[in-house]
């Protein structure tokens, strides 16, 4: 289901930029090839931190801006038509949050924090609704030759990624990853089941970019990240036996799986402890520095033909 909304809206969107807009791009051949490097924020969406409010289905509304974290991604990316392009990005980062951050006193009380460095990789599918690309001479009010480029471009992108990602907590001790410790019962046979440290994600996104030279262009992306996996933060389902945890693997299992503070009636073993209908998600805000390295097949035939017409 949200998919589907997604990508309509993305599809309506693209249909309304290009009516509305404008598109100039008579010189895209000159920028079909780029490097792509870039920085920027994460936001996690998923079942711990969040607003001072029940959670809103992982949507952007919950956003915990104090628990968002940082990245940092390389790419690539071949224009291929006037109006789309193809982005390949590897990115590193970190995705954080915390019941510490929010009012709610449920999930105040509930006590669960957590980060997870994560290794993510993305192909996308970008439709250009604006651009406007000149580059070439011009002459001031001295006659000194100077040159203006404009490589200007909005864009809505949809794509699919994969992601690594390895959920840790601190209480006291250092970090340490939470998959081993079982939290939720995992592999024992009346607990949920072991999840993979990998997960499938859908990335969709807005850019928008200016040329700051000849060669380079810097640019703000937007991108939302659905998730196949609900454990990026550990949390999904329901509170399982501490005594057996500790029993079983340790005293910081047990810690792990309920630090809760307050009302214990709230947090038994068997009580929700998150919500496993709805999967986690993530928001970048990366700024992009592109850099062009397209060989100039204008360049190479404008040669030949000056060549040939040459006396």
């Amino acid at each position: 289901m949200r998919i589907s909304i997604l990508l309509s809206f993305l599809l309506l969107s693209s249909f309304g930029f290009s009516q509305f807009g404008g598109f100039s791009g008579r010189n895209w051949k000159r920028n079909t090839r780029e490097f792509r490097m870039g920085f920027g924020a994460t936001g996690f969406l998923g079942d711990l931190g969040g607003r001072d409010q029940i959670g809103t289905d992982y949507s952007p509304i919950d956003l915990d801006w104090k628990a968002t974290s940082f990245s940092f991604m390389t790419g690539y990316r071949w224009r291929f038509a006037p109006q789309w392009a193809f982005t390949s990005d590897l990115s590193f980062g970190m995705l954080r949050g915390s019941d510490q951050f929010t009012q709610e006193i449920i999930r105040s009380s509930r006590n669960l924090h957590f980060r997870a460095p994560v290794i993510h990789s993305s192909n996308r599918l970008e439709f250009i609704v604006y651009a406007y690309e000149k580059s070439g001479r011009r002459y001031d009010l001295s006659v000194r030759k100077g040159s203006h480029h404009y490589n200007n471009q909005i864009y809505l992108f949809a794509g699919v990624g994969a992601m690594c990602f390895i959920p840790q907590a601190d209480f006291g001790s250092g970090w340490t990853n939470l998959r081993p410790l079982s939290t939720e019962g995992q592999g024992f046979a009346d607990g949920a089941k072991k999840y993979s440290n990998f997960t499938v994600t859908v990335p969709l996104g807005l850019g928008m970019r200016l040329a700051t030279g000849k060669y380079w262009r810097l640019g703000i992306e937007a991108t939302y990240h659905m998730t196949y996996s609900d454990y990026i933060d550990d949390v999904s389902t329901v509170y399982y036996d501490p005594a057996v945890l500790a029993a079983s693997i340790g005293p910081d299992a047990a810690l792990a799986s309920n630090p809760a503070i307050g009302n214990q009636n709230w947090f038994a073993p068997g009580q929700q402890r998150g919500d496993p209908s709805t999967k986690d998600a993530i928001l970048y805000v990366n700024l992009v520095f592109s850099k062009n390295i397209t060989v100039s097949s204008f360049r190479i035939r404008t040669e030949r033909w000056k060549g040939k017409t040459k006396f």
